[in-house]
């Protein structure tokens, strides 16, 4: 460190002039530098005077440089303590993981040694049932053999029978073979008698129900152009006098209580005509032309005999395929009764045919006049010949027996099966048919005109109806009649005795008068 004597020393060179001349009155920075240099000397005097001050803080520095090494080195030792440390816990928290892993592996070896104990003891008590069960099974071996020595000895007993019974089966099979024999023989012929039976019968066929309908309807409809075509014509003025015994026979054949006939030619009147006619051709139909053929001309009886005698429906079947075939007269059946059975089933329908023409005729035609009646007449027998074919041919032949039904009670009434008789029939021409309306309830039904056919529980055709409206407005045109006949009579009768009083003798007394 410097001595103070060498700062004086400068502090008075720096004060000195530059010039050698007395120094001027120093200014005011000079004055402030001079004090703050006289300042500073003592400053340095006291620090001179502390230097050993110095040397204790410069050792103390020097140890305090050593104590930083010994720290550095400590710090290091620290970190690296700190980083083993680290690794420690690491291995440790590994170690813990390791641990826990093991801990759950133990459990879980404990608990398949739960269930390998359990399943021990199971299969201990399973050995035990199966050493019991294998006990019992000894005793039944033991059992089986004792019981196969005694069916040992069984065995050699029944051989010996056995073959006397073999001895036996052999006879027995010989005669089985004889009874198969005779049995194919026996089946032979009752399969030629079978065939035998069927070449009777003819093969019932099935048509769809449209079919026969549509035949049904055909009928029906030839039968309304018949009719009307006379009947719905206007008539001779003569044909309704009071007198006229044409309509009185007309009215008693098919008069109906139910269809008034107005004697008249208004379109209700002819309605009722045409109505009443159909219903009395229709009546004759059912009993005689809807009928099966192979009954007899005078009747039903010998169908009335068969369902009396035949109780199994297979059996009346085949009895009706029978007499079909014999009055279809197959080619396959000769002989000189199967030729008088169908000449007599055929002359039965025409006969019936026939007569139900002169029947109707006989009825109906008086109202007509001759030639009318004559042309009616053909007409009509050709209608009851082709419908008695057409019946005898398409419909009765087939499997399900058709029947026609036109007087029914009211409880048998459906209104889904009758229609209303149209004014007018369809046209031969194949143009397009004449509306039929249904009917609205089978309470409007006054009378049946024609029959309703059915087949197994079905409508095969519907019927025909006339409904009590039009027979009402026919039966006020009836009582209008007769009262105007009444009328007439009264007016008659008065006019016969004014007629009566004129031609008398005037009196005396009225004479002097």
């Amino acid at each position: 460190m410097a001595s103070p004597n060498g700062l004086n020393g400068t502090l008075a060179v720096l004060n000195a002039p530059s010039n050698g001349t007395s120094p001027p009155s120093p200014p005011l920075q000079t004055i402030e530098l001079s004090e703050r240099l006289s300042t500073l000397q003592q400053s340095m005097e006291t620090l001179w005077q502390n230097r050993n001050v110095f040397k204790d803080v410069e050792a103390v520095l020097s140890d305090n440089k050593n104590c930083q090494g010994a720290l550095r080195a400590s710090m290091e030792h620290f970190h690296q303590v700190k980083a083993e440390n680290d690794n420690m816990q690491s291995q440790i928290a590994s170690q813990g993981t390791t641990i826990r892993r093991l801990e759950g592996r133990v459990e879980e070896l404990r608990k398949k040694a739960a269930i390998k104990d359990r399943d021990l003891k199971i299969i201990t008590e399973s050995n035990a049932t199966l050493k019991s069960e294998a006990t019992e099974e000894k005793k039944k071996i033991e059992a089986l053999l004792v019981a196969n020595d005694t069916l040992t000895r069984d065995k050699k007993s029944l051989e010996g029978k056995l073959s006397q019974q073999s001895a036996q089966l052999a006879k027995l099979t010989a005669q089985v073979e004889t009874l198969k024999t005779q049995h194919h023989a026996k089946v032979g012929e009752l399969k030629r008698q079978l065939d035998t039976l069927n070449s009777y019968a003819i093969p019932i066929h099935n048509l769809p129900l449209q079919d026969a309908s549509a035949k049904l309807d055909s009928i029906f409809q030839s039968a309304h152009r018949l009719v009307s075509g006379c009947f719905a014509t206007d008539l001779p003025a003569h044909v309704f006098a009071r007198d006229s015994d044409d309509w009185k026979a007309f009215t008693s054949a098919v008069g109906d209580t139910n269809i008034p006939l107005p004697p008249s030619n208004t379109l209700d009147a002819k309605r009722m005509r045409t109505a009443a006619v159909l219903r009395f051709l229709a009546k004759n139909a059912v009993a005689k032309l809807f009928q099966p053929f192979y009954t007899l001309e005078h009747g039903s009886e010998l169908s009335d005999w068969l369902h009396e005698r035949i109780d199994d429906d297979e059996h009346l079947n085949f009895v009706r395929r029978v007499l079909l075939r014999a009055e279809a007269r197959p080619a396959t059946m000769d002989g000189v009764q199967n030729d008088l059975f169908h000449a007599e089933t055929h002359a039965a329908a025409r006969a019936k045919a026939v007569g139900r023409a002169l029947s109707v005729r006989g009825a109906v035609g008086g109202i007509l006049s001759q030639e009318a009646s004559d042309a009616f007449f053909v007409a009509l027998g050709r209608w009851c010949a082709e419908t008695a074919e057409t019946w005898r041919t398409d419909i009765q032949p087939l499997r399900d027996v058709f029947q026609a039904l036109l007087d029914l009670d009211d409880d048998e009434l459906e209104v889904n099966e009758w229609r209303v008789l149209p004014d007018t029939p369809d046209k031969d021409d194949g143009n397009a048919p004449s509306p039929v309306l249904p009917l609205d309830s089978i309470n409007d039904v006054a009378a049946h005109v024609w029959p309703l056919f059915m087949s197994n529980g079905n409508v095969a055709q519907c019927g025909f109806v006339v409904t009590k409206a039009q027979v009402a407005r026919a039966k006020l045109e009836v009582g209008q009649f007769a009262a105007m006949q009444n009328n007439s009579r009264r007016v008659n009768r008065a006019s016969a005795r004014r007629s009566s009083g004129s031609d008398r003798i005037p009196s005396t007394a009225n004479q002097n008068f």
